[in-house]
């Protein structure tokens, strides 16, 4: 009986601290499985618990990259983040990792299939993680967001925000199983006031997250989040649930053939083009409404828009175009397009000028 009980205590786990471990390096990536919403069952909270999440059902999956935020387009609108995340290299969110926890900033970015400009942008620095954490421990914030990104509306919004880690133990997901995980219960409020200058609309939404971390994998290991949307008293309620897949090796070599940064160092945008084949490039800069209701300068006319031709070599290119080029006569809030045209090649790529 004695042999029995030693037995049983050996297989529990020992307190999980979370350190700073989890924080992602810049050039890794991580595949996030989206998981059905059915799933979304918490289950125990407290020390040493089991979850068991080896029939999930899987959905699709994406690649999320971790660049240097200094690299981006929008750097200059969130100085102190260190690391960028995307899946497509034009839309951003922003993050500091240092050894105290993670903080997030905001997001920037153009999603040219619909149209639509995204940009949000938190008063201060918004507190996801601290470390060193264990059971038990807990902080809250209050922030407020500025997010243009819903058509011709713009969402002021004020953010409330709980987070307690309030278990620790063992996780199963599919064939893997994670012995020394800790897991965070975040609760949030957010009061929104959507506003086009004409009429205000005001709703609330209360989001239930929870995610699992082990130390030395810089990705929760699960997230079920769940959040009620109110609105007239009408509530609906959406369902978020992703797991992490574990791969041998996180770093990547860049999956984007095109794609637009910033080089701080010299102060010009750097357009990354694949072609596939020697010929003349030209790329012309222009955005809506530049140049309504204003008489052509020299050298910028209506005629003669802002365009640079490039020699360029099959294979990848990086074409330079100073900063003062790029956003010459520019219009707030509207995205500046960058269009390649060249023998075999045609491309458009964006810059939100928020």
């Amino acid at each position: 009986m004695i042999g029995f009980i030693l037995l049983g205590c050996i297989n529990l786990p020992a307190q999980v601290v979370l350190n700073n471990s989890v924080n992602p390096v810049v050039g890794s990536r991580t595949l996030f499985i989206n998981i059905d919403s059915s799933f979304y069952q918490p289950g125990v909270s407290g020390k040493n618990g089991l979850w068991d999440f080896s029939n999930a059902i899987r959905r699709d999956s994406t690649y999320l990259y971790y660049v240097d935020a200094k690299q981006t387009p929008y750097h200059s609108y969130f100085n102190f983040a260190n690391v960028a995340m995307t899946i497509d290299y034009q839309n951003y969110d922003y993050f500091k990792f240092d050894k105290s926890g993670y903080f997030a900033f905001g997001s920037m970015g153009y999603e040219a299939s619909e149209g639509n400009p995204k940009y949000s942008h938190l008063l201060h620095e918004e507190p996801m993680l601290q470390f060193p954490l264990q059971f038990g421990d807990s902080f809250t914030s209050e922030n407020m967001r500025i997010a243009e990104y819903l058509g011709p509306y713009t969402n002021y919004q004020s953010i409330h925000t709980s987070v307690k880690a309030d278990a620790f133990g063992t996780l199963i997901l599919g064939r893997d199983t994670f012995y020394n995980t800790i897991r965070i219960n975040e609760k949030t409020i957010y009061n929104d006031s959507f506003d086009n200058g004409q009429r205000f609309i005001l709703s609330k939404q209360l989001q239930n997250k929870y995610q699992w971390f082990t130390n030395g994998i810089t990705a929760p290991l699960l997230t079920l989040d769940q959040t009620i949307r109110v609105y007239k008293g009408d509530s609906t309620i959406f369902v978020d649930n992703s797991m992490v897949g574990v791969e041998q090796s996180a770093e990547f070599k860049n999956p984007f053939s095109d794609y637009l940064v910033f080089n701080q160092a010299t102060n010009q945008y750097e357009l990354h083009i694949e072609v596939p084949n020697d010929q003349k490039l030209t790329v012309s800069i222009h955005c809506q409404g530049c140049l309504k209701d204003k008489k052509p300068s020299k050298g910028y006319t209506k005629t003669a828009k802002n365009k640079h031709v490039f020699e360029v070599r099959k294979g990848p290119n990086v074409l330079s175009l100073a900063a003062t080029d790029v956003k010459k006569d520019f219009m707030l809030g509207e995205p500046i397009e960058f269009i390649i045209e060249g023998d075999s090649i045609f491309k458009v790529l964006y810059l939100l000028i928020p």
